[in-house]
């Protein structure tokens, strides 16, 4: 089977009517999102769905906002995928969402925890002197060298490596347009982020201490999947030092390419992201010659994530049907027939339709349900015990779905 994991990203990803569509169609992430807004005592989805892209920008607001959408998300679509990822990881701030939805942390243990973390970084830089830009079409250490020839201007260091072309640097205003202006004349493609702050740059310095005294009296738990740290890309897998490398992580660089790659050295075959955009999944389908990747924010995302992961599930529904009907029947009980095939074939069918003309998802459960439908017409139809086992394992592995189905009966 394939392997996945999920990831999440940081501010920047944020915009108004972010988290709508899983709200409006899902109870649980109502739920979710109602235990978010009485955590944080406000109206956290007005905010996220309505919300003006100026206090969206707001350090305080946006880390709670991306965190709430990207948990919400993924256990939604993780619940409805039956995903069992192999590993998580998150940019910056979706490093605490990773951590929440691993169950490291309480979701509105988070929610509060995130806000603070905001408060702190927005309190480390009150007058706005720092910024942040992302360059890209020039490697880590071109952009460091960049970054030390213009320190006469100001503190700027390489922040976020994303990736082996996209490096993003932070610090003093007046220090990013020099390096901005350095690595543009060689032909990098340079864009200012829409940040309150300088992030991981020693600007923010003054907010790690009193983070990790925050940090410290959270109830924290071993993960129940290893989440990928992104101050040395290496797994939390228990709570040992995990305090420790959250405070730092503030003034870190983010060490993201490296964490891809961890994922590529385990077998991670598709990157599921969860939270506003497509940031993560876009640089990865770049970049990566061994791993897909997929949002779940959008329907296209997740439409090709069904692709990816359950087309033969898909095929295993029509194939079933067709099977149902082309069985030979010995049973002239009608009612019996009515109950046993033409109910359930009725259903499966109708499955298979909204998949087809309405865009319904295609998720495991219907291979289930597929299966149960076959099992229960072969027995109505009475088709012997041994010829219907024959045709219910031959169909299966047909379909490449021996693991699948096995992993139902275990």
């Amino acid at each position: 089977m394939t392997r996945t994991a999920w990831v999440f990203p940081g501010q920047g990803a944020q915009h108004p009517g972010m988290g709508r569509e899983v709200y409006d169609r899902s109870e649980r992430a109502r739920d979710l999102f109602r235990r978010a807004n009485a955590a944080l005592s406000m109206d956290l989805a007005a905010l996220c769905f309505e919300g003006d892209p100026a206090d969206l920008t707001r350090t305080s607001v946006a880390q709670p906002a991306l965190l709430a959408v990207g948990y919400i998300q993924a256990v939604v679509y993780g619940e409805q995928y039956e995903l069992e990822p192999l590993l998580a990881a998150g940019h910056s701030l979706g490093e605490y969402t990773a951590l929440a939805w691993a169950g490291a942390l309480e979701f509105e243990d988070a929610l509060r925890l995130v806000r603070l973390r905001g408060e702190v970084m927005e309190a480390a830089d009150p007058d706005g002197r720092g910024t942040m830009a992302a360059i890209r079409g020039l490697d880590r250490e071109d952009v460091a060298r960049a970054c030390e020839a213009v320190h006469g201007n100001g503190v700027v260091v390489p922040a976020n490596d994303n990736a082996p072309d996209q490096v993003v640097i932070s610090g003093a205003r007046e220090a990013v347009a020099a390096a901005s202006e350095r690595l543009s004349a060689r032909g990098a493609q340079v864009m200012p982020l829409q940040v309150a702050a300088a992030f991981h740059s020693p600007l923010m310095e003054t907010s790690v201490a009193p983070f990790r005294k925050a940090l410290e009296q959270v109830r924290w738990s071993a993960p129940r999947v290893p989440v990928v740290s992104n101050v040395d890309a290496r797994p939390h897998e228990d709570t040992a030092g995990l305090a420790d490398r959250l405070a730092r992580q503030i003034v870190a660089p983010v060490r993201w390419w490296e964490t891809v790659k961890v994922m590529e050295r385990a077998g991670v075959g598709v990157m599921v992201e969860s939270g506003p955009r497509s940031i993560l999944s876009s640089m990865v389908r770049a970049h990566s010659p061994v791993m897909a990747a997929f949002s779940v924010d959008d329907r296209e995302g997740r439409k090709g994530l069904e692709a990816r992961l359950f087309s033969h599930h898909f095929r295993f529904l029509g194939r079933a049907l067709g099977v149902a009907v082309s069985v030979p029947n010995r049973n002239w009980d009608e009612e019996a027939y009515e109950r046993g095939v033409i109910e359930p074939v009725r259903e499966v069918r109708a499955i298979y339709r909204r998949i087809v003309e309405e865009d319904a998802p295609m998720v495991p459960a219907h291979a289930r349900r597929a299966f149960r439908m076959l099992e229960k017409v072969l027995e109505t139809k009475q088709v012997q015990e041994e010829e219907a086992r024959a045709r219910l394992d031959a169909l299966v592995a047909e379909t490449g779905l021996e693991a699948f189905f096995s992993k139902q009966e275990a």
